[in-house]
């Protein structure tokens, strides 16, 4: 892809769209709880569930970008090393796979759900004409308002901002699956990293991308409020102790660890679901 964003302003731009849209839903699903009847809720589980998926895809891949940078990195800071190439080829796979699945699944099954479901959601806070009529008029009244009916004029512009964030989020998705490429590309061209060994230069921009993916990750996963998401167990900073000193001892073994630890995850989150 020509005119490919920085990555760095692919990160930012994918925490704004993400924080974007997870903010729009979790305050319509308050609302939704806060003003609308009991019926209401029920309507907008198909949408939570959707996003969570899609977020959580997100997740995944930038766990499995983490990986493949950190496994090109070391034969240019310490010369060669054991091949790590089939793993570097399986993070980019598996990446694109979460990217994949997000553009050609969740996002239309999203778009389809959210036109299914804003008439639906209007219907049921517009209620009966009487009711409606009524809180309309006690919203006129100083000092008076009705959450109801802000809600209820708010949908469109809601549903519309929700759709325009996550449609953001994708193509930002779209760019950090290009960037991944591009560095996989390098990563295995043994000329490229003999040329590059030892560049301070380089290995700072390096270092510094894996920091800002985990920053950003955890920052999606802290942020998120829906049902579902993967969130920290108990004991997470013990557990993050013992990797630390993992990765000093052994990253091979590390990135192997943090991959089974993540799939066992994922499984137990999707049995929770079924």
């Amino acid at each position: 892809m020509s005119n490919l964003p920085s990555l760095a302003n692919v990160l930012s731009a994918l925490y704004a769209s993400q924080r974007s849209s997870s903010s729009t839903l979790y305050a319509l699903v308050q609302h939704v709880v806060d003003a609308g009847p009991s019926i209401t809720f029920p309507i907008l589980t198909p949408i939570r569930y959707l996003v969570t998926a899609f977020d959580n895809g997100i997740q995944d891949a930038l766990c499995e970008f983490n990986v493949l940078l950190r496994l090109g990195m070391d034969p240019i800071e310490h010369g060669p090393l054991e091949p790590n190439e089939c793993i570097q080829k399986s993070s980019y796979i598996q990446l694109r796979k979460h990217y994949i699945h997000a553009r050609d699944e969740l996002i239309p099954a999203i778009e389809t759900n959210l036109t299914k479901i804003e008439p639906l959601l209007i219907t049921e806070l517009h209620g009966s004409y009487e009711l409606e009529l009524f809180l309309r008029f006690i919203k006129k009244i100083p000092w008076f308002s009705s959450a109801r009916i802000d809600l209820l004029d708010n949908i469109p512009t809601i549903f519309s901002s929700l759709r325009s964030s996550l449609r953001a989020v994708l193509v930002c998705f779209e760019y950090v699956e290009h960037h991944a490429h591009n560095f996989l590309t390098c990563f295995l061209d043994v000329d490229w990293a003999n040329r590059q060994r030892g560049r301070t230069d380089l290995l700072w921009c390096l270092q510094g991308t894996p920091e800002s993916l985990i920053r950003l990750n955890w920052g999606l996963c802290t942020y998120t409020k829906m049902p579902g998401y993967l969130l920290p167990a108990p004991g997470f900073e013990r557990l993050a102790e013992e990797l630390a000193y993992l990765w000093l001892q052994n990253k091979a073994i590390f990135f192997f660890v943090i991959r089974v630890w993540f799939n066992v995850t994922t499984s137990l989150h999707e049995e929770s679901l079924s």
